[in-house]
């Protein structure tokens, strides 16, 4: 995917862990992040201040 999320990406898995299609998922920690895990850290318009640290 590799693309900025929006809000109705979060909203949509919500959703989906709300209705009957998640109904048999418990204790899970559902990533919404189009990957980034999987390709790393990605920040298009670089990264937050707040995010660099000591850097």
């Amino acid at each position: 995917m590799m693309r900025p999320g929006t809000p109705w990406d979060i909203a949509e898995a919500a959703v989906y862990l709300a209705a009957p299609s998640g109904k048999f998922i418990t204790g899970e920690m559902l990533t919404v992040d189009g990957g980034g895990q999987h390709w790393g850290e990605t920040w298009t318009t670089g990264k937050p201040d707040y995010f660099r640290g000591g850097e």
